[in-house]
């Protein structure tokens, strides 16, 4: 049987150690940076077409007086827009 030495074993651990976490934990807790504008709107409700039409320009055009979207995030960076066009005063989104 053939020994290892102590420095051997430290190391052989140190490498079974990383192996079982893949992920440094301060990725695994970091907090993810806002996105510039909103993202993956779901038209729930009404009729809507969501879409980039400039570089930092998102437009939702409503076709319906009432229309719901489930929005997974939604913000707005600085000098970025959100354009909302609804089919007349009394619509709501």
């Amino acid at each position: 049987m053939r020994h290892r030495s102590a420095g051997a074993l430290l190391f052989a651990s140190f490498a079974a150690a990383i192996a079982v976490q893949p992920v440094p934990l301060w990725a695994q807790t970091a907090a993810t940076p806002p996105l510039p504008l909103p993202a993956n709107g779901k038209v729930i409700a009404g009729n809507a077409r969501i879409k980039l039409t400039a570089p930092g320009t998102l437009t939702v055009t409503q076709s319906t007086t009432r229309s719901v979207i489930n929005w997974q995030t939604f913000s707005i960076g600085a000098g970025d827009a959100v354009v909302f066009q609804a089919p007349s005063s009394a619509a709501a989104t």
